[in-house]
């Protein structure tokens, strides 16, 4: 016979032995269901005949090519007697033929057999069924909402389930007589009971208040209400029911008594097995890293343990479930690559700026602007390489090429907005060559930029702190420019070749004409600006200010009126003339 060629409406099947109930009155009302949904039928019970499960011709295609639906019960069962409680669960929720046999009595071998598979464990209890008792320390969900990861179980309760309904379906002590009126002490005494603190369950039965589950109650009363309606049509004798108060009174006691030693097995062991399966999962998940060209140091400090425990480390890592997982590590070992990537690029740049004159380096673009690279922006995205260095090294021996390159652009956008007629490189590095930041970000946004310090200006932000450069930012600027061939008519120098090198070794003070004096009628010398504060004061200021400055004007000091301000700027602050 072979579990196709049972039928389960042969003769001799009762109806009541479905091994999630193990009690005749239906005490376990939240029954499993199965992989489509629906639960096991209660009149689908194999007996020791040889009955006909589903017969063929109501068979789907798909379970008559089923070699495993095809082999003899005999066989079947004894493959099954070396799978263990866990795979056994898994096993009948398979389909519904499968979750037949396995929930029938005729089963039981089966499960004792897989029980004692694993060492130590407890063996049974009279109030539960074997396929209850091993989905209650190897289950997963919750037996009253069907959570997903519940791993708390309530061995008192004999359930396995989450807060919200431990919230929603126990009852005090104190609301059992308003709650189920028909509840007498009876009822308290005959079906298994939590006890609790005011905060937070415990299952210790020492102190505390007696809870009990509601379908537990309601359950038992209706049993009790059935026995009364039998004696009452005389169908039964009264003693039959005192036996059955007695009987059930001792298995509750008994059950309640080694739910302790149940709960303290199981805090041991599966904290054990599950930091054992933790462990193996996180070096599988590892190896898989390594395999696919992650580094060790991108993969310490990720939250494999978090990523592991959210895809279940009671299953098998299967391609679905590392896709998940690789899928939730990606983002943080890209984060990681690329940061320890931006350290070794800045590494290797600074170490290359050390080979360059002093004098060189001011034109060189920060280690913040090599970043932005086309080829360095190329690598820091490239995917895991098994020598990180290599990679590194190879893209920066193209770092000449790579700055050269980036100066032609710069140089291009800068001198597209120099006046008609100037337009080489080297008039970028003129006096009148004024530029301003238009960041708001940048702390220099309202100073000049002149001649070549355009070429290196990084936009420098507060919080946090780093400097970037947007060349899209820097604008020529029309009155610096005129301010500074003011200037450079006052001093009678030419304007296609002076840098602002020469100005500052002449050091000239002027006053702008446009303001008006001082109130004591006199000009000081406070007031009077070097090169640069002329051109920052005839470009800056509001619409007022531009209205009274239309053109720059400027009175230059004599020689001896600049060397007292300066005699006088050393005296306050030697540095300031350095």
């Amino acid at each position: 016979m072979t579990l196709l060629d049972s039928d389960s409406s042969s003769d001799g099947g009762n109806s009541s032995d479905d091994f999630w109930n193990v009690e005749e009155d239906g005490n376990s009302s939240e029954e499993e269901p199965d992989g489509n949904g629906s639960t096991a039928d209660d009149g689908a019970a194999v007996t020791m005949r040889p009955l006909f499960l589903v017969p063929r011709s109501q068979c789907r295609a798909e379970e008559l090519a089923s070699p495993l639906l095809s082999t003899p019960l005999d066989v079947f069962f004894e493959i099954c007697s070396y799978l263990n409680p866990k795979n056994l669960l898994a096993l009948s929720r398979v389909s519904k033929p499968l979750r037949r046999v396995l929930m029938s009595r005729n089963s039981i071998s089966v499960w004792k057999s897989a029980r004692q598979l694993i060492p130590g464990l407890p063996e049974c209890p009279s109030l539960m069924s074997e396929p209850e008792w091993a989905y209650l320390i190897f289950g997963t969900t919750c037996q009253s909402c069907w959570r997903v990861r519940v791993r708390k179980v309530e061995f008192a309760l004999r359930r396995r389930v989450c807060e919200a309904c431990m919230d929603q379906h126990l009852v005090d002590a104190d609301e059992l007589p308003e709650r189920f009126p028909n509840a007498n002490v009876w009822v308290t005494i005959m079906i298994p009971h939590l006890i609790i603190s005011r905060d937070e369950p415990s299952h210790s039965r020492n102190t505390g208040f007696k809870a009990y589950w509601d379908t537990d109650v309601e359950n038992m009363i209706r049993k009790l209400e059935g026995f009364e309606m039998d004696i009452s049509e005389g169908r039964i004798d009264r003693t039959v029911l005192d036996k059955f108060k007695l009987e059930k009174v001792a298995d509750v006691a008994e059950f309640l008594q080694k739910s302790e030693d149940y709960w303290e097995w199981y805090s041991e062991n599966i904290k054990l097995w599950h930091e054992e399966k933790t462990e193996s999962l996180m070096v599988e998940t590892k190896r898989r890293l390594v395999s696919l060209g992650w580094q060790d140091e991108d993969i310490m400090g990720t939250d494999l343990l978090k990523a592991v425990s959210d895809y279940g480390i009671d299953k098998d890592l299967t391609p679905q479930r590392w896709e998940g997982i690789y899928a939730e590590l990606e983002p943080e070992l890209l984060l990681r690559r690329r940061r320890a990537r931006i350290a070794l690029i800045t590494t290797l740049y600074n170490e290359y700026r050390e080979t360059i004159p002093r004098a060189q380096c001011a034109r060189l673009p920060t280690p913040t602007t090599i970043l932005k690279f086309p080829d360095i922006i190329r690598i820091l995205a490239s995917e895991p390489h098994r020598d990180e260095v290599t990679l590194c090294i190879d893209v920066m021996s193209q770092l000449s090429t790579m700055i050269s390159q980036w100066k032609l652009k710069i140089e291009s956008d800068l001198l597209a907005q120099l006046p008609k007629g100037s337009r080489t490189p080297s008039d970028l590095g003129l006096v009148t060559s004024v530029f301003f930041c238009t960041s708001t970000a940048c702390r220099g946004s309202n100073i000049q930029l002149v001649g070549f310090d355009a070429l290196t200006h990084e936009c420098s932000y507060r919080r946090p702190r780093r400097s970037e450069y947007h060349p899209e930012c820097l604008v020529f600027s029309a009155r610096g420019h005129a301010a500074a061939v003011s200037l450079c008519e006052a001093l009678g120098l030419p304007l296609d070749t002076t840098l602002p090198q020469e100005l500052d070794q002449l050091n000239p003070r002027f006053f702008c004409q446009n303001c008006s004096t001082t109130t004591s009628g006199r000009r000081g010398t406070d007031l009077a600006y070097t090169w640069c504060q002329c051109i920052s004061h005839f470009r800056r200021g509001n619409a007022k200010h531009r209205e009274s400055h239309a053109s720059p004007r400027w009175i230059m000091l004599s020689s001896d009126a600049r060397d007292a301000l300066l005699s006088k700027e050393e005296d306050t602050d030697p540095e300031l003339t350095e």
